[in-house]
């Protein structure tokens, strides 16, 4: 992963982003595009390709590069347009930056010896006291099977031995049989198991090269 860490916060730096603002996941068309707005001078920059908006953070993608930047969300918009700020993301750090809680996390994953299945995210610096992440790019599951019938059987019995169900698919766990083998599923399967993380949907896991791995392992804990 190669970036110029400078270049990318001067660029950030250019917009409205600083510790005293409520960066806000936006939930109508409406006020996506008046957040997208917020970003016009970095369209100007002609740097950042197009961004992605989830439930905890935005991602930035640039035209070049293999990297996504991600900058967390301070709260929600809920339906009444009132202001929710997050409070449950259970981090060291504080309880609203679901990126930091990653980078807490990828120790855990280290000591566990599994990191050849998590996408390392890394502080990368911040702009006016906000904090900014930079993430190695990778490609999502979509809903294309990507692993054999008997495969996902194989990873349902895992399971079933464990009386445990993840929250990722079964199709993405076979990717990780057919890959790495069954101890290798069974070793990551009592890991979720002991953790406990959620919200490991189809959005959050996907593949690096041709290795299957979670990239977003945040969680969610908002309600």
């Amino acid at each position: 992963m190669q970036y110029n860490t400078q270049e990318i916060l001067d660029i950030l730096n250019h917009t409205e982003l600083n510790a005293a603002f409520d960066f806000l996941t936006e939930e109508t068309e409406e006020e996506s595009e008046d957040m997208f707005n917020l970003w016009a001078d970095i369209d100007r920059f002609n740097f950042f390709e197009y961004y992605n908006q989830g439930a905890t953070k935005m991602v930035l993608t640039p035209y070049e590069g293999d990297y996504v930047i991600k900058i967390p969300f301070t709260g929600r918009i809920l339906s009444n347009s009132r202001i929710q700020s997050f409070h449950c993301a259970r981090g060291r750090k504080n309880h609203w930056d679901y990126c930091a809680v990653e980078v807490e996390r990828y120790q855990q994953i280290k000591q566990a010896n599994l990191t050849k299945f998590f996408v390392e995210t890394k502080y990368l610096g911040s702009v006016k006291g906000y904090p900014i992440y930079i993430q190695q790019q990778c490609y999502t599951s979509n809903k294309a099977k990507i692993s054999s019938v008997d495969s996902i059987s194989q990873v349902k019995k895992v399971c079933n031995s464990l009386h445990f169900t993840p929250s990722c698919s079964f199709d993405w766990l076979g990717a990780v049989l057919e890959k790495n083998g069954a101890k290798e599923v069974l070793k990551l399967t009592k890991f979720f198991k002991k953790v406990k993380w959620g919200d490991l949907h189809n959005g959050n896991i996907g593949f690096l090269k041709d290795q299957p791995v979670i990239f977003d392992y945040g969680d969610y804990n908002e309600f």
